[in-house]
């Protein structure tokens, strides 16, 4: 018994030694983030799209959230060209949500996320976002025309001017 007693500090012991604080990564700050973002480039199956002025105009608009309601508070509107030649919303997604967290895996290991999310017909769509040197990325797997494609599209933050 008295060994059973010395197991059982061993595994309470290493069971606090195996994960710190410094295992667990800090997730993204959500205030570089916000705002207001226009596309800059996209690659479709890792081919460079070539970009219309209409293409440039799609806009990526990342509010403020709550952890009470951190639902719908992204929008997305892509812009095409329409038969004379305006600019026009072809496509507006106004049921996006994003935040920042921090996921699990099986083993233990923590990863820092920014996942946006929202639905095409039935299908749940799961990009990521990310921010370098004041560019945005999103990327991941959207469906396009029927078919599920890897897209990584870069956007640029619309800054007011005072």
């Amino acid at each position: 018994m008295k060994h059973f007693g010395y197991l059982i500090l061993f595994f309470a012991f290493a069971t606090s030694l195996s994960c710190s604080e410094d295992d667990i990564p800090n997730t993204a700050d959500p205030n570089l983030f916000l705002g207001v973002w226009k596309l800059e480039s996209s690659l479709r199956n890792n081919v460079a799209q070539t970009l219309t002025d209409c293409d440039k105009e799609s806009t990526l608009i990342l509010f403020w959230f709550s952890q009470a309601d951190p639902d719908y508070n992204a929008e997305i509107f892509r812009y095409e060209a329409n038969e004379s030649g305006d600019c026009v919303v072809a496509q507006q997604i106004i049921n996006a949500s994003w935040r920042p967290i921090t996921e699990f895996d099986a083993e233990g290991g923590a990863t820092s996320a920014v996942p946006l999310t929202y639905t095409v017909g039935d299908t749940l769509v799961r990009l990521e976002l990310s921010i370098e040197n004041d560019i945005l990325t999103l990327q991941g797997e959207m469906p396009i025309d029927g078919e599920m494609v890897s897209m990584v599209k870069t956007y640029r933050q619309l800054r007011q001017e005072i």
